[in-house]
């Protein structure tokens, strides 16, 4: 009897622990673990060159049909982001769900005239959708949204927010353009 219990309690740990194993490939597959620090330094890339066009590419198609006046927030950031980037940090992030594609990331950036925070909302795949459409691109895939501020702002307010993946364009001038809970 006792031997019993003992392979019993050594099957049930076995499936206990089968049940924590890692089931998204891309854990193990080099070309997702810097893909959106990847896709970050392509924002990096037009905000230093001031280039529009290339920052809107970096969008997803999602974003550009649904976000109104998309193009004038582009503009708008161009005019707030002074200076050429000199160096960023991660300082945080989530991925969403074992077999994510969406990622939220905050990023502090350091150029020669300022400091930023740049909350990064971007979709690197659509898994299901690239399953049903091998040869097609979903329409969530890129930036889902973006929020900047200066990073004394961020400090002066302990500001956490992360950019939702809603569609969340937002330039942060003063303590009064925070919303508040």
């Amino acid at each position: 009897m006792k031997s019993v219990k003992i392979v019993l309690g050594i099957v049930v740990l076995c499936v206990c622990l089968c049940g924590c194993k890692n089931t998204d490939p891309r854990r193990d597959d080099e070309r997702y673990k810097n893909d959106c620090e990847e896709m970050f330094e392509k924002v990096l890339a037009a905000l230093d060159e001031e280039d529009a066009n290339a920052l809107k590419g970096l969008m997803s198609d999602n974003t550009v049909e649904h976000v109104e006046d998309l193009d004038e927030w582009i503009d708008e950031l161009m005019e707030f982001y002074e200076g050429r980037s000199e160096e960023y940090q991660c300082s945080g992030g989530v991925e969403k769900g074992m077999i994510t594609s969406f990622y939220e990331k905050e990023f502090i950036v350091t150029t020669d005239e300022d400091v930023y925070c740049i909350s990064l909302g971007y979709t690197s795949h659509d898994p299901e959708f690239e399953k049903e459409h091998p040869h097609e691109v979903s329409k969530s895939v890129g930036i889902n949204s973006m929020i900047i501020l200066k990073k004394d702002l961020k400090d002066e307010i302990g500001f956490t927010q992360w950019a939702d993946g809603e569609g969340d364009f937002s330039i942060y001038y003063t303590v009064d353009d925070v919303p508040r809970d």
